[in-house]
């Protein structure tokens, strides 16, 4: 009979022991449960983060090609601006230098005419 309860007592021990530990990994259980439901929401935030920066990414990309096209025609602009202004400069030196040539002219048949004027008032 003390064998008996011996082996009872021994029984109830391991029971314990075994309750002891199956609490501890159900415990342990929790703690691991907890962490990852802790990080499915970091991985959640993370994912809307993540969203929120491609589309971020996506209108500034949008609005840097707006502005390199935009560039690209200011300077096609700026280019033919350049252009009509050196067409209008060569236009100008060979309006001054015709001016110049007429103003000579002028000059020249003002003379003519004072002569012209001079030889008749001596006749």
């Amino acid at each position: 009979m003390d064998r008996l309860k011996e082996r009872v007592n021994n029984l109830r021990a391991e029971a314990d022991a075994a309750t002891a530990r199956a609490d501890e990994e159900a415990a342990k259980a929790k703690a691991f449960e907890l962490e990852s439901s802790n990080k499915d929401a970091e991985i959640e935030t993370l994912k809307n983060k993540v969203a929120r920066l491609e589309s971020d990414l996506e209108e500034t990309e949008k609005r840097l090609a707006e502005t390199t096209n935009k560039l690209r025609e200011s300077d096609l602009r700026a280019e033919q601006a350049e252009r009509k202004v050196q067409v209008l400069e060569n236009q100008s030196v060979d309006l001054e230098a015709k001016a110049e040539e007429w103003k000579e002219k002028h000059n020249q048949a003002q003379q003519e005419l004072e002569e012209t004027i001079k030889s008749l008032e001596g006749i």
